[in-house]
């Protein structure tokens, strides 16, 4: 079977009439795009962006469809302009350099990473010196000045010794080692010197120097620890004096305050103050102030039974509940003085007014002469209600 082309025309029989179909037109050859203005060369119109008749792209729209933004002449920079705004910030980035290199000297740290480092390093002598005084053999000082130079001598004794050998009493010999050192050290003088001599020979003198060294240095540490607790003890005795003085200091500022805003409510309210002539209130203000101040003044975690400690409990709440009641109380008695104000002067009106017959009215509200039980009654009633 034979496959046609698509694009070759079919063909027909023979005495078949010819297609009507006209032939397509051959495309015109590309031309070149000419050079022009974007701003007036005329653009096709295609309000979507596809391409047009001529299969060419509306260049005032984007690839989205939205028109482009005008181009202006007048906004664009020239190179030249370019290259004098990039050396003029050149120029200024070079001046700040300088500055920042001569503001700073190589290998010196700014002034506040300065000051910050001094202030640490006052705090850690500081506490350098609190651990020299709590505990001297934690201190710096002492792992320096003591320490350090008793281990580097005993690791150099211990060296020394690895080089030579000891003869056993079964005539073995063996390495002599840390503890034949720690022997030594801990045998009087005479008992290590005669076991030295036997051990090592003639090596001996170079071991007990060894020894005399490290015995040196382990009591030097000993006199420095033991100095240190000396000083701790009298600086442990200056800082409790120094800090009762503080206390004391405290306290009598502290009374002198309380003193002080204790009077001026004195002064200021006469409810505080005792009055004369009244002796049941003057002992009720004497009892409570002695209350209140003895209950101020004591203390829960001082207490050293229940009871005496309950009892405190019950102070405070009953200096609590005056305290809260005093307000309330306050405000009744300003309006109960009020009232009775208001009441007084109501009946100083009515005693001295004049009745309708022209006499007056005798003084303690009675009634006048004739003037009937009724009045009599009404007054009796306004002084009962007074009183």
């Amino acid at each position: 079977m034979k496959f046609a082309d698509p694009d070759e025309e079919e063909p027909k029989p023979p005495g078949a009439p010819k297609s009507d179909k006209p032939k397509p037109a051959a495309k015109p050859a590309a031309k070149p795009a000419e050079a022009a203005d974007p701003e007036n060369a005329e653009q096709p119109e295609n309000e979507e962006g596809k391409e047009g008749e001529e299969g060419k792209t509306d260049p005032k729209l984007g690839p989205d469809g939205k028109p482009l933004p005008p181009e202006s002449k007048a906004g664009k920079t020239s190179p030249w302009k370019l290259v004098e705004t990039f050396k003029s910030r050149a120029v200024k980035a070079e001046a700040r350099v300088a500055e920042l290199e001569a503001a700073h000297k190589p290998g010196e740290l700014p002034k506040e990473h300065q000051e910050r480092f001094a202030a640490i390093e006052e705090r850690n002598k500081v506490l350098e010196d609190e651990i020299r005084h709590v505990s001297y053999s934690k201190s710096t000082e002492f792992k320096e000045k003591y320490q350090q130079p008793y281990e580097e001598a005993w690791m150099n004794a211990v060296a020394d010794l690895k080089e030579l050998t000891i003869t056993n009493e079964d005539g073995t010999t063996r390495v002599a080692n840390a503890q034949d050192l720690i022997a030594l050290s801990n045998m009087p003088l005479g008992q290590a010197r005669a076991t030295a001599k036997q051990w090592f020979g003639d090596s001996a003198d170079d071991v007990m120097a060894h020894r005399r060294t490290i015995r040196d240095l382990s009591d030097k540490q000993e006199k420095a620890l033991e100095a240190s607790k000396k000083g701790g003890g009298e600086r442990e005795r200056l800082r409790q004096e120094e800090q009762q003085a503080r206390q004391k200091a405290h306290q009598e500022e502290t009374g002198k305050v309380w003193k002080q805003v204790n009077d001026e409510a004195t002064a200021k309210y006469e409810y505080l103050r005792p009055v004369e002539g009244e002796v049941e209130r003057n002992e009720k203000l004497e009892k409570a102030v002695a209350f209140v101040d003895a209950t101020l003044k004591s203390n829960l975690g001082q207490a050293k039974t229940p009871e005496e400690r309950a009892k405190m409990i019950a102070a405070h709440a009953a200096l609590r509940n005056r305290a809260i009641g005093f307000s309330v109380l306050k405000h009744e008695n300003t309006s109960l003085k009020a009232r009775l104000a208001e009441l007084e002067t109501s009946l100083k009106e009515f005693q001295d007014s004049q009745p309708e017959g022209g006499q007056r009215r005798p003084a303690g509200g009675e009634a006048p002469a004739g003037g009937g039980d009724e009045m009599g009654s009404a007054m009796n009633r306004m002084n009962n209600y007074v009183t």
